[in-house]
This record gives structure tokens, C-alpha cells and sequence, in this order.
């Protein structure tokens, strides 16, 4: 919004805080994260987050785990949700992939709320992931939209 002239093409992999807010239900669960930071705290989070299916790489369970002893009473970065009325022409063309198993957000309602943000974008759901597993994702679809849209 503050360069368009810098973005040429912007990809979203199941944005949080971006178009709807978090699940009361996601927050309740991560709560054990804050209070008891650990890996089997991060485990039990992360299974739970992607529904039984693609599990997290072993990676994000440690770093999970850990950034919340380690990270204690820092405030995470996050910014207000963008002003689409600000946003107007200038918004790049737009892919927004939404983890359809993802108990981070209303995926619907994420996906109604991109829609109606940046007019024009592609907004597509991949099924079997969940919002946590999504960057871990060896998927063909996940690989073909993404190439599609960044060789348009």
C-alpha cells in the first residue's frame, strides 16, 4: 500500500489477521504454548491445528516449542488488516491459497473477505493441509498455482 510501484505480483498462503480475525478456538489452544512452552506443547498445538493431516516438519515443532520459552513477554509483530478502500486500483494482481483444514481462521470467511479486498484476485482453498503444515506442503496443486500465477 505504501510502494505500490515496488509489488509487482503478491502471493498469500493463508494469511492470518489479514481479512478475518484468529478462531477464539485457535487462540484457546495455543494458550499452553505461552503458559508451559515446550515441544510436546508445540506438538499437541500443531497436530491438533492440521486435523490429522500433513504433519509439521520436526523443525517448526522445536522452533515452536522453544520461541515460546525463549520469546517470553515479546509482543509479536503484527499490523492493522489493510484498508480496501486504500488499496483500490493500486492493489497488485493477487493469489491468496487458503488451508481448507486450518483451525487458525473461518476459511470461508477469509476467502469472502480477500475477495471483496483485493477485487480481481485468485482466491483458492487446498483441501488436505492445515495453516501450519501449508509452507511444509509437497504438493502438486500448491506447486502449480503458485508457477502459474508468478510466470503470468
Amino acid at each position: 500500500m505504501h510502494a505500490p510501484d515496488r509489488v509487482d505480483r503478491l502471493a498469500l498462503l493463508d494469511p492470518t489477521q489479514c481479512f478475518a480475525g484468529y478462531r477464539a478456538a485457535y487462540l484457546a489452544r495455543a494458550v499452553p504454548l505461552l503458559v508451559r512452552p515446550g515441544e510436546a506443547a508445540a506438538r499437541r498445538f500443531l497436530a491438533w491445528e492440521c486435523r490429522g493431516g500433513p504433519a509439521v516438519a520436526p523443525e517448526l515443532v522445536r522452533l515452536t516449542g522453544v520461541g515460546g520459552r525463549e520469546f517470553r513477554g515479546v509482543r509479536p509483530v503484527t499490523g492493522p488488516r489493510p484498508d480496501a478502500a486504500r488499496l483500490g486500483s493500486a492493489a497488485p494482481p493477487a493469489l491468496v491459497l487458503l488451508a481448507g483444514r486450518s483451525r487458525a481462521h473461518d476459511v470461508p470467511e477469509v476467502a469472502a473477505a480477500a475477495g471483496r479486498a483485493l477485487p480481481g484476485a485468485r482466491v483458492a482453498t487446498l483441501p488436505e493441509t492445515g495453516h501450519h503444515a501449508l509452507p511444509e506442503l509437497r504438493s502438486a496443486e500448491l506447486d502449480r498455482r503458485l508457477a502459474e500465477f508468478l510466470t503470468d
